[in-house]
């Protein structure tokens, strides 16, 4: 988030903590990324006023599986109008209660481009709860042929795992390579995302924001069919970036070969307005101005 500068100096506690407790209980409007769970054990209060900033665009399905469950917030920050039906549908929410703001963990994403783009492409696999992720889990797989053209140009993968998938067994082989290279936990997901050539994914949110900022993309959706039936998507997912799903070697090599040397993103722009009415640095701000108008509770 981007805020002015007299806001650099608010003081930051631990929120199981006792400090943490006081400040939660003499809050009066609470910002929240997930859910009710943000603030468990805690108890809101009447006077409280809690606002939903979300984690990210969703693409799979969110919310509850039961309809007109009453979400414990009043109000929820989406990025465009393509988002506020997702988010209406999911929670059961009013349209009073969407505000079309902007995504404020975006902010750094638009505030500057980088000086310097580094030779890496991101590699940011959905976590499955049941089953380790896959990956290259195409057609005719062959790391060689991969390796090599990354590595004729420079060029790295990097991939950034779940910290539940640490120990993920499929990347044993993975690391046999030397242009394959695993991210610690440290590593800065947006901030590296926007120093990269290109972004490779299945379900991964993070597709929303290299749309931003015009990142290419490459989509393996290895277990699309498994993986609908378990979780589902809001759209067909068929029917977005077709252009850029890759169900087999060749065309993984064809579109691996565009973000080296093209990067040509013509097919991402029609879905980049649908998902962004907002392409700035200033959500954040605009959330602090909705936060400044709301009448406070008696």
């Amino acid at each position: 988030m981007i805020l002015p500068n007299s806001y650099n100096y608010l003081p930051f506690y631990k929120t199981f903590s006792c400090k943490g407790w006081l400040s939660f209980m003499k809050s009066k409007k609470i910002l929240i990324s997930h859910g009710k769970y943000d603030y468990k054990p805690y108890i809101r209060l009447p006077y409280q006023t809690i606002i939903n900033m979300w984690h990210g665009i969703p693409l799979k399905k969110i919310g509850f599986k039961k309809t007109k469950i009453k979400v414990p917030w009043d109000f929820h920050i989406v990025s465009s109008t393509f988002e506020k039906e997702i988010m209406m549908s999911s929670f059961s929410l009013e349209d009073s209660q969407i505000k079309i703001l902007g995504v404020p963990k975006n902010d750094i994403l638009f505030s500057s481009k980088p000086k310097k783009v580094k030779n890496q492409i991101l590699y940011l696999n959905t976590y499955r709860e049941s089953i380790s992720s896959k990956f290259f889990s195409f057609e005719n797989r062959n790391l060689n042929q991969i390796d090599k053209l990354l590595k004729k140009h420079d060029t790295y993968i990097v991939f950034k795992l779940h910290p539940n998938e640490m120990n993920n067994t499929n990347m044993k082989e993975l690391l046999n390579f030397s242009q394959f290279k695993i991210a610690d936990q440290s590593f800065n997901i947006q901030k590296e995302l926007n120093q990269s050539l290109g972004l490779i994914t299945d379900y991964s949110g993070a597709i929303f924001d290299a749309l931003g900022i015009d990142i290419p993309v490459i989509l393996l959706p290895y277990d699309l069919q498994e993986y609908n039936q378990i979780r589902g998507f809001n759209r067909k997912y068929e029917e977005f970036l077709p252009n850029s799903q890759a169900f087999d070697q060749i065309r993984f090599i064809e579109l691996l070969k565009n973000i080296i040397h093209e990067r040509e993103i013509t097919e991402q722009e029609s879905e980049k307005y649908r998902y962004y009415e907002y392409l700035d640095q200033k959500s954040s701000l605009r959330l602090l101005r909705f936060i400044e108008s709301i009448q406070q509770k008696d």
